[in-house]
């Protein structure tokens, strides 16, 4: 008998569908926002995902939990809630570097990994010494986590942002392949995604070399045809990434939309197992 294991990645535009600053081109009104705030949290049920990788959210704010804490030192949270498991990575060193950009000052957002607790989590690689020498991509802007699945198969999710750096924008330097490559040397599980947003896409002359060598270190994109990833123009910010040997268990990879929701499109897959 098959099982079916459903994921999502999506980016879902935080920092300006909460904006509640007046200044700003962004501005809601407390209503707009309690109004996505509740559109995010049902169709994310909706999607009966067993694994969500998701960017430029906060997990805390979208279930109301009082028990969040802005300007952790950390930054790492996790909780459980409704048979999930949450861990959530807070952009707050990033966020400090642009805060012209930052919508709500009150609120801070980042990346958050949302697992169904039928999934064993085993462990992550966020605190190996290798990511010291590459902080920037760091504990905040790539999250490294590991699960058991059913029939005994192991999967690392990596869920990567990109965040501007005040310094090079949008590029990438061989810092992420350098610790991308130290990375998959350490990982000891069956399957390896790395999904998210790139803020870039694969055609820009100023980063294609990065996702070659995503693909010579051993990753096939699943999403090469899957074509913009952007609702208001033609670009493909996001991509699904997969090692050979869950590439044999890939299947149904498409991109969706809700309205009103995001910006970007949602990338969805199936491993069949």
């Amino acid at each position: 008998m098959n099982n079916y294991i459903n994921i999502v990645s999506w980016n879902l535009d935080f920092w300006k569908k909460t904006c509640n600053n007046p200044k700003s081109e962004y501005f809601k009104s407390d209503r707009i926002i309690k109004l996505w705030q509740d559109k995010v949290y049902y169709d994310l049920m909706q999607l009966e995902a067993d694994i969500l990788m998701l960017q430029e959210i906060n997990p805390y704010f979208l279930f109301n939990k009082n028990d969040y804490r802005p300007l952790n030192p950390s930054s790492i949270y996790e909780f459980s809630e409704d048979n999930n498991n949450y861990f959530y990575h807070e952009c707050l060193p990033e966020l400090a570097m642009e805060l012209r950009e930052v919508a709500s000052s009150s609120i801070f957002w980042g990346s958050a990994i949302i697992v169904k607790n039928k999934y064993e989590y085993i462990g992550n690689y966020n605190n190996h010494s290798f990511f010291e020498e590459y902080n920037y991509y760091a504990n905040h802007l790539l999250m490294c986590y590991k699960y058991k699945l059913s029939n005994e198969k192991t999967i690392t999710i990596i869920n990567h942002y990109k965040k501007n750096d005040p310094k090079i924008g949008y590029a990438y330097n061989e810092n992420f392949t350098n610790l991308l490559k130290n990375l998959i040397k350490e990982i000891d599980t069956d399957f390896i995604l790395l999904a998210g947003d790139f803020n870039t896409s694969s055609k820009d002359i100023r980063n294609r070399r990065v996702f070659n060598e995503i693909k010579d270190i051993g990753f096939i994109d699943v999403t090469d045809r899957i074509g913009s990833t952007m609702i208001n123009y033609d670009y493909q910010n996001d991509y699904l990434f997969v090692n050979v040997e869950l590439s044999k268990y890939i299947e149904n990879i498409q991109k969706f939309s809700k309205w009103n929701i995001s910006d970007h499109y949602g990338l969805r897959c199936t491993i069949k197992i």
